[in-house]
């Protein structure tokens, strides 16, 4: 048994080199705080593999819960989420499937929901398994809702009479 196991791994690590990884979803205009959008990782190759995300500045946008396997991400139930609180805002995931369960198939694998915490601009990163080389990357700005600005006008508005 180890060693079926010990073979699953080695080619599921062969085809992680194969597979082409991208963020999709990626707003393009700025999302307001407290407004959560979602980001696929998707994979045009299919087979197994590994990788990180990064939010480089959680402070603006952060995760809103751990990011989830899609189904097609997750067919046998073996893919692993884990976070890595020490380093920040990271993630590390591994898309498995071992058999008899149906194998990785090319699609979108995996789900992050991102909420907008103040005004800013932040940065989410996927890497390869080996957390160095960079995938795929995309902005995140978040802008104060309209009513925020609305409040902090009539404030200055009041001040300015006030004087």
């Amino acid at each position: 048994m180890k060693h079926v196991f010990t073979l699953v791994c080695v080619l599921g690590w062969a085809c992680a080199a194969s597979a082409t990884l991208s963020l999709t979803g990626v707003p393009t205009e700025p999302i307001s705080m407290g407004e959560t959008v979602t980001i696929t990782v998707g994979n045009t190759e299919g087979g197994a593999y590994a990788g990180w995300l990064e939010l480089v500045t959680p402070a603006v946008a952060d995760f809103a819960g751990a990011p989830e396997f899609t189904t097609a991400g997750n067919p046998g139930g073996t893919s692993q989420m884990t976070y890595w609180p020490d380093f920040g805002a990271w993630y590390e995931f591994s898309v498995s499937s071992f058999p008899p369960n149906p194998a990785i198939a090319p699609g979108d694998h995996i789900l992050i929901h991102l909420t907008g915490l103040s005004a800013g601009a932040t940065q989410l990163n996927l890497y390869a398994g080996d957390s160095v080389t960079l995938l795929d990357a995309c902005t995140i700005d978040v802008i104060p809702e309209p009513a925020t600005l609305a409040l902090l006008g009539l404030g200055g508005l009041l001040l300015r009479r006030r004087r």
